[in-house]
C-alpha cells in the first residue's frame, strides 16, 4: 500500500475509530459513507500540508548522518526495515524514520550516537478531540485564506506542471 494511501487510513481511524464494512456492499455500517471519505480527504490534506512543511533536504542528511554513525561506522548492514529500503548505502527506513521525528534548533543535528532513537514527545495523546476542541480559535479570515489556498492547489493539480 502506498504511504499516502497508509497515512490516510492511519489518520481516518485516529479520527473517527475502527468503523464496520458490509463485506458485500463495501458501504461503511457504522457512519454515513460520505462522512467517512470527508474525512479521510482531510486525514490526505493533513498529509500534504506536513509533506510540503518538510524540509526534505534536510531530512536527507540527518538520515544520512544517523545512517553513518550508527550503521556504517560500525560495518552494520540494515536490511528490510519496515519492507522497502532505500537503493543508497547512507540510508535505510530506521534512519529516515528517526530523522523525521528529530528535532533541535536550526542549524544543529541530533547527537545521534548519544542518542539514536529520538524521543516520542506526544506520547498516546488523544490529539483528535484536542484538535477538534481547537479548531474553534481560528479566525473567519483563516478560513477564507484556507479556503482560497485549497482552491489554488486544486486549480494546479487539475492544469498540471508547467500548464
Amino acid at each position: 500500500m502506498p504511504n499516502s494511501e497508509r497515512v490516510a487510513l492511519t489518520l481516518t481511524e485516529a479520527i473517527v475509530g475502527t468503523q464496520v464494512w458490509n463485506g458485500a456492499t463495501g458501504e461503511c455500517r457504522t457512519m454515513p459513507d460520505a462522512d467517512y471519505e470527508a474525512t479521510k480527504n482531510a486525514a490526505v490534506a493533513i498529509l500534504e500540508l506536513v509533506a510540503r512543511a518538510i524540509d526534505w533536504p534536510r531530512l536527507v542528511a540527518e538520515a544520512e548522518w544517523r545512517h553513518h554513525k550508527l550503521h556504517r561506522d560500525r560495518g552494520e548492514v540494515v536490511t528490510n526495515y519496515g519492507g522497502w529500503e532505500p537503493t543508497t548505502l547512507d540510508l535505510c527506513g530506521e534512519c529516515l524514520h528517526e530523522a523525521l521525528l528529530s528535532h533541535g534548533y536550526e542549524g544543529h543535528t541530533q547527537d545521534w550516537v548519544a542518542e539514536p532513537k529520538v524521543a516520542r514527545r506526544a506520547g498516546a495523546i488523544d490529539w483528535p478531540t484536542i484538535v477538534a476542541q481547537m479548531v474553534n480559535h481560528r479566525s473567519p479570515e483563516y478560513r477564507e485564506r484556507l479556503a482560497a489556498k485549497t482552491r489554488e492547489l486544486h486549480d494546479a493539480a487539475a492544469t498540471g506542471p508547467g500548464q
